[in-house]
């Protein structure tokens, strides 16, 4: 009894994490934008694109932030295939990034929906929403650093801690903030 009781305890908290692993993502110029995440609908890739920083501004040392690498992954989706209806973007810590462009197959619904990655126990949600509701426990900054998985590293570690556990945390959604921090929203799932 004893061990079924334990498997309980250890099966129910992952059963819950799968059903509230799902965002909703961002369009930008007709583009569905997956950072950190996998769409949910069936799609096929038709290629694969990059951006980089054509003039980096000699004045600045600093590379170029996600905002300006996610216009540019688009643009350059949109250029290289009109049809393109989405990215699957991977955002290198030089200021870089490169994407799969994808095309959802005809029978594809709910195509702006996608399955979030999990770190450390805690589900990342980085410029997409929630779908399913949930209650703010905490909101914070996020580390200040132009370097990606800085970023998500640091937001983990800190939502991962105990303190944070304790009240019942287990995702973070990340809002991204052009030239500030990023804005942290500490959560719980109702």
């Amino acid at each position: 009894m004893k061990k079924i009781l334990i498997l309980i305890a250890l099966v129910l908290p992952m059963l819950s994490m799968a059903q509230n692993d799902v965002a909703v993502v961002p369009e930008l110029h007709g583009v569905l934008i997956f950072t950190d995440n996998t769409p949910l609908a069936d799609y096929d890739i038709v290629g694969e694109i990059t951006y980089q920083q054509d003039s980096p501004d000699p004045y600045v040392a600093n590379p170029a932030q996600y905002d300006k690498i996610r216009r540019g992954l688009v643009i350059n989706a949109i250029l290289a295939n009109r049809q393109v209806e989405g990215i699957i973007t991977d955002i290198h810590d030089n200021g870089t990034g490169s994407a799969k462009m994808i095309i959802f197959r005809p029978e594809a619904k709910d195509r702006n929906l996608a399955r979030v990655h999990e770190y450390k126990g805690v589900l990342y949600f980085y410029d997409c929403e929630p779908k399913n509701a949930y209650t703010s426990v905490k909101k914070y900054g996020a580390p200040s650093s132009f370097r990606y998985s800085v970023v998500r590293k640091g937001v983990i570690k800190k939502a991962a801690k105990k303190k944070m556990r304790k009240q019942g945390v287990n995702a973070v959604v990340v809002t991204y903030r052009t030239t500030m921090r990023d804005k942290v929203n500490a959560i719980r799932f109702e």
